[in-house]
């Protein structure tokens, strides 16, 4: 004889039986989120940009100003983003992790900082970057921030103090910045356009 469905049964079915149809709920929603990230087009590395700032933001938001740059002028930048961590004791840790799988194209930090991943041959040495010379040639090049990279003992300059550009200081706070770039990013073409856009826009009237 067949079992007939009644609303006690029913009721009891639910009661007993109702995480069988959590599971399937919660592998269902999972399975969609999977499918979703896996045909998401991806944005490729030479059309990203990211910069990393170790410090505080400010009311100015930096996302809208480099959104507006590459608009106007890398239009091959199909993606921006602005990563802001607090230059605490787990700085380090994360800037470490970060350059260890190439991510970021540029740096802002603050001195400690600045110094340790420059001597780590971390960044980007810009002493021939004649461009970037150019937009800033109204300071002296040996005031900038030079550094001796620990293993070969070579001097280079490795990034350009926020007191040569100031304009950096509307969106951030940092105690004694500096703005670099990451010597073996995915994107260092573009990362080297934008610090002299970075350069031009934000360079601190003498």
């Amino acid at each position: 004889m067949k079992s007939v469905l009644n609303a006690d049964k029913l009721k009891n079915h639910f009661i007993y039986s109702w995480w069988k149809y959590l599971i399937v709920l919660i592998a269902g929603t999972l399975g969609i989120n999977f499918l979703y990230v896996v045909s998401e087009p991806r944005v490729p590395d030479n059309q990203k940009l990211e910069v990393i700032v170790c410090g505080s933001s400010l009311d100015l938001d930096f996302n809208v100003y480099m959104e507006q740059v590459c608009a106007n002028e890398m239009p091959d930048i199909l993606e921006t983003d602005v990563t802001v961590i607090p230059d605490d004791e787990t700085a380090l840790q994360y800037l470490t992790v970060r350059i260890g799988t190439q991510g970021g194209d540029l740096y802002i930090l603050p001195k400690k900082l600045f110094d340790t991943l420059s001597s780590n041959g971390a960044l980007l040495p810009l002493e021939n970057d004649k461009e970037l010379l150019s937009i800033l040639s109204a300071f002296n090049p040996e005031d900038f921030a030079w550094g001796t990279e620990a293993n070969s003992r070579d001097i280079h300059l490795y990034g350009i103090s926020l007191k040569y550009l100031s304009g950096l200081n509307s969106f951030f706070w940092l105690n004694d910045g500096y703005l670099a770039v990451l010597r073996y990013g995915k994107n260092l073409d573009n990362a080297v356009e934008f610090l002299h856009i970075l350069a031009r826009d934000m360079k601190t009237t003498p």
